[in-house]
């Protein structure tokens, strides 16, 4: 049952990683608003995502 847990969060974080490096794919035309959002303090990649995602 372990075994089984621990390959299910394997898995998890394998198609977590798949869609992040989907999200940033796709903001690749935004770019340079994305890192620029990220020059506000308190704004990191997530919060300049569902920014940019509005």
């Amino acid at each position: 049952m372990v075994r089984q847990s621990l390959d299910n969060i394997n898995f998890l974080e394998k198609q977590i990683e798949a869609l992040n490096q989907e999200i940033l794919k796709q903001l690749e035309p935004y770019r340079h608003l994305f890192e620029l959002l990220q020059t506000i303090p308190g704004i990191k990649a997530e919060a300049a995502t569902a920014a940019l995602a509005e």
